[in-house]
């Protein structure tokens, strides 16, 4: 038959030094919260969870309720003590753990599963308000403007980084992201939104290369013939990236790429493709009207 064991013992870090054989603590002082000099040795196998909330939240010195629908078990070892300021990081962990969430609503913690948690999320007013939050790692709601892409792609870029309950939703009409989380990972997603909500042409690099003899189409496309052995692809998917866009009613190709160090590429084999028709070997294309007979029955002939 399995048993279920829970142990949480209260320590003083200094007491505990310098008396050594002091007996251990009472069952009534168990239920007194921490000092905030103090420390916490846990040891739970297999225990209810609603029994380890209970000792935790006695510890942190809360209040709070317990919604019916919360069951499991929770297995966790300490080998050190854990100080009281580590304390409700570990509790909103071990809560997540399981699918659960606490929300502070006035001076009570609603201990609720996750999916609901979300619902009551706050938006917080002031700076204040967010340090309050992440100090005890609530449930917020952020609004993140996009400027440089759609919040769709941007939607798409966060939803792996979500904790699980949480949501990243779009709004394209202000092009908007709207993210319920936890404050600790909501900040986490913001630096993420800077790290992609970027200028696109900040790092792109242009240049126009005029041609001489050659056709701007064909030119083009012989150059990516080249360059596609060194992984260099024209949708910018490979080791480097260069967009060619040929230009005929300027006789022209513009070339954009991440890497200027593309272009000196480019116009060393341009310098080699782009020459004169009688210079170059192998089949010409010639034009020639035809005045007193039809091209088809021409053509047939001199094939």
């Amino acid at each position: 038959m399995a048993v279920a064991v829970g142990v949480a013992a209260f320590v003083g870090p200094a007491r505990a030094q310098e008396q050594e054989a002091a007996p251990p603590p009472s069952a009534a002082a168990g239920d007194q919260p921490l000092g905030e000099e103090e420390a916490m040795v846990l040891n739970f196998e297999r225990a209810d969870i609603r029994e380890v909330i209970h000792s935790l939240a006695t510890a942190l010195g809360i209040s709070y309720t317990i919604d019916p629908r919360i069951e499991g078990q929770v297995t966790i070892r300490t080998n050190g003590k854990i100080a009281r300021e580590d304390l409700f990081p570990l509790f909103n962990q071990i809560l997540r753990n399981n699918g659960i969430a606490a929300v502070k609503v006035g001076d009570i913690y609603q201990i609720l599963p996750v999916a609901e948690a979300k619902t009551r999320a706050i938006v917080p007013p002031s700076a204040a308000a967010r340090q309050g939050a992440r100090a005890t790692d609530s449930f917020v709601i952020e609004i993140f403007p996009v400027r440089h892409v759609s919040s769709d792609e941007m939607v798409n870029i966060l939803q792996p980084f979500v904790t699980p309950g949480g949501d990243a939703l779009s709004y394209p009409r202000s092009n908007l992201v709207v993210v319920t989380d936890l404050q600790t990972n909501v900040t986490r997603l913001r630096e993420l939104v800077t790290t992609f909500d970027t200028d696109v042409f900040h790092n792109l690099h242009a240049r126009v290369f005029k041609m001489q003899y050659g056709d701007p189409d064909e030119l083009a496309n012989e150059i990516l013939g080249l360059l596609a052995p060194y992984g260099v692809t024209s949708t910018g998917e490979g080791e480097g990236g260069v967009f060619l866009i040929p230009l005929s009613r300027l006789n022209s190709i513009v070339a954009i790429a991440f890497d200027p160090v593309m272009f000196t590429e480019i116009e060393r084999w341009l310098k080699l493709l782009d020459i004169p028709p009688e210079e170059s070997a192998g089949r010409q294309t010639f034009v020639y009207p035809v005045e007193n007979a039809k091209a088809a029955d021409l053509a047939a002939v001199l094939n």
